[in-house]
């Protein structure tokens, strides 16, 4: 991992993502080895920018994820836990979103379900323990029962979100919560082996939801 800070003398605390690390070595021990820009032979780089954010970014809590390079406000590296879910939603699209990625984008739930389950469910697990991770699901589908509709408008199969709420509450909360569903289904074991070699199967490609489910049928014979 890189950190970089801009503007270039502006004070960064690196200590502030003491966290990330450990997600990070989480995600690919779970999922599969980082595979992003080649520095060396064996080595990849992720970069961790923190950046003041312009007036836009500032009207809602967010980051921005680039292949490789990902940027932070500068206000979220504060040494704390306080925005770990932020961090690592946009850390998890190195492999939801870069290596594997959605065909379309009404089924952006591939990329940003899987993200939001990595960042608000999966980061409480590897940090808090399995304890804190039921009770952060619990308040997630408590949030979405109450609130998905009022958010989207309405209720969207996963495969058939409407371009107009592509980055809504339906891909990233319900995604989430169906890719939790699917963990409680398959059982870590199968779970997660059966996500490796959906990597190593679509690397860098796309894959489409019924491609996702067939191919998890397919290898954990559930």
């Amino acid at each position: 991992l890189m950190y970089i800070c801009v503007p270039i003398g502006a004070l960064f605390p690196t200590w502030g993502y003491k966290f990330t690390p450990l997600t990070f070595k989480w995600f690919e021990q779970v999922f599969t080895r980082y595979r992003g820009l080649q520095a060396f032979r064996d080595s990849f780089v992720l970069s961790l920018i923190a950046a003041p954010i312009t007036a836009l970014l500032s009207m809602i809590n967010g980051a921005m994820e680039h292949a490789t390079s990902i940027a932070y406000p500068v206000r979220t590296v504060d040494g704390t836990d306080a925005a770990q879910s932020l961090w690592s939603h946009e850390l998890s699209h190195a492999w939801f979103g870069n290596l594997i990625t959605c065909q379309k984008a009404e089924e952006m739930w591939i990329n940003e379900g899987f993200a939001a389950f990595c960042g608000d469910l999966l980061t409480v697990e590897c940090l808090k323990g399995k304890e804190a991770y039921e009770s952060a699901f619990q308040a997630l589908h408590h949030d979405v029962l109450l609130n998905l509709e009022k958010s989207d408008g309405d209720y969207f199969a996963l495969n058939q979100v409407p371009q107009t709420c592509t980055y809504g509450k339906t891909s990233y909360d319900k995604g989430a919560i169906v890719v939790y569903t699917l963990r409680n289904l398959l059982g870590d074991s199968l779970f997660f082996a059966g996500l490796r070699s959906l990597f190593d199967r679509y690397a860098f490609g796309n894959v489409t939801s019924e491609q996702l489910i067939s191919h998890l049928e397919e290898v954990t014979d559930v």
